[in-house]
């Protein structure tokens, strides 16, 4: 039995990797490559992912914490407490686990579980 442990998982999750990582699964790439033209003239699709990147980066980048009275604000990883840090630090995680998958089968894991706590 291997044992697996993340530390501080939060505070070590790249954000911006995690988030291009979502909208590439929610917004495969556009057949028009209409990313680079401007709003008006972009497909449903690319507006749709562009308006949901927004979205994720402010409500896991542009997050503070208080400590001690003082607020700061988060650089990296995101802030434990937040309200989409567990959901983020899931998605990363299952995405580590299924690129990493084949390799640990090939050195011999047999069995894969995955426990969380807080």
């Amino acid at each position: 039995m291997i044992s697996f442990d993340v530390v501080s998982l939060f505070t070590n999750v790249p954000p911006t990797f995690t988030i291009d990582y979502i909208l590439d699964q929610l917004y495969p790439v556009c057949s028009t490559n209409c990313l680079q033209l401007s709003k008006s003239k972009q497909c449903v699709d690319c507006k749709r992912r562009i308006d949901f990147q927004t979205l994720l980066e402010i409500a896991t980048s542009k997050t503070h914490f208080s400590f001690n009275n003082k607020r700061y604000v988060q650089h990296d990883g995101v802030a434990m407490g937040a309200p989409l840090a567990p959901i983020i630090a899931d998605i990363f995680m299952a995405y580590l686990e299924t690129t990493l998958m084949d390799e640990l089968i090939s050195l011999g894991v047999c069995e894969w579980h995955r426990y969380v706590d807080d």
